[in-house]
């Protein structure tokens, strides 16, 4: 479900409009009647962003029981690990 509210009722009332959307819900915020930004809950948003993570044994198990006829034992798994030291972030 989407609500409409515009730029300046939002400004007021943001905290209360964040408080109050339900999951798969969206605000479209307008200036003029035209839509400028959409708010939406974080899980809404990875879903659509593609973004919905889980955790990697749970990808493995998953990727075993496939049936894919590929024998992979944890030592094979985890060979694939980088090893390497981690890079020196340069601020």
């Amino acid at each position: 479900m989407t609500k409409q509210c515009s730029m300046i009722k939002a400004r007021h009332s943001l905290g209360r409009l964040i408080k109050r959307l339900q999951p798969g819900e969206r605000i479209t915020l307008t200036r003029r009647g035209e839509t400028v930004a959409v708010v939406l809950t974080p899980d809404e948003y990875a879903r659509l962003a593609g973004e919905q993570r889980r955790p990697w044994w749970s990808v493995v198990e998953q990727f075993r029981q496939q049936g894919d006829f590929v024998e992979l034992d944890d030592e094979e798994i985890d060979s694939w690990r980088d090893r390497s030291p981690p890079r020196e972030n340069v601020w």
